[in-house]
């Protein structure tokens, strides 16, 4: 089974069936934080979180890319340099040459000659299409691993802007292979959205979850980004 915690889909009518009790008090509320701790909430949250580990969900992530590359290779993990390496090959005849050594300077000075562990390898996802913060990702080409420390050049920026088109690539994960801070994030992501159907003003949670194995092209769906 696959579950798509941003509209529920998948999930199997017993959970809905148990949040249903819940509804005045999803009414009311205007925060996950006024009822995560309601212990008949809580077990119901958990319950979710084991039934999604069991199974698959949906992850999304938000780029700018060519959609070949994304037919044709899926979403790769791999580092920092490899991805800023390719960058140069394809795509650095855009740039002056005063443009490309800033673009060195700058990389060398966020990244290191090594580097950045923190980012390498790892791939991100959000779960719901409710998010906020994602104009960077959907505007520059690249990915943080290239347009993090150069974008706000104009120069730079503005040609960063003219390669790609944004999308948004719903994909089907192991929630095993995700890493996130959050404990129990799929069971409470679930009763967020639900906490939405019965108050559609209410605040949203979400993670961001991180991969670092690929995606295979069968597992991704590419979505057209409106924003």
């Amino acid at each position: 089974m696959v579950v798509d915690l941003n509209n529920l889909d998948g999930l199997p009518p017993k959970f809905l069936k148990q949040l249903q009790k819940h509804d005045k008090k999803f009414a009311e509320s205007s925060s996950y934080d006024d009822f995560e701790n309601i212990e008949s909430i809580k077990n119901i949250i958990v319950n979710i979180n084991d039934w999604c580990l069991k199974n698959k969900v949906i992850g999304y992530h938000y780029t700018k890319a060519f959609e070949n590359e994304i037919k044709q290779k899926g979403l790769i993990s791999r580092p920092g340099n490899e991805i800023r390496n390719e960058f140069m090959r394809n795509h650095f005849h855009l740039f002056s040459d005063d443009e490309q050594k800033l673009i060195l300077q700058r990389w060398e000075e966020e990244f290191g000659k090594e580097g950045d562990e923190l980012r390498d390898y790892i791939v991100n996802f959000v779960f719901t299409l409710k998010n906020g913060g994602i104009d960077e990702l959907t505007s520059y080409y690249g990915g943080e691993q290239v347009y993090l420390p150069i974008y706000a050049i104009p120069s730079i920026g503005d040609k960063l802007k003219g390669i790609g088109t944004p999308k948004i690539l719903k994909c089907v994960l192991d929630p095993n292979d995700i890493e996130c801070v959050n404990l129990i994030p799929f069971g409470k992501i679930a009763v967020s959205t639900y906490h939405r159907t019965i108050n559609p003003d209410a605040s949203v949670f979400d993670v961001t979850g991180d991969l670092k194995i690929d995606v295979q092209p069968g597992n991704i769906e590419i979505l057209k980004y409106n924003p």
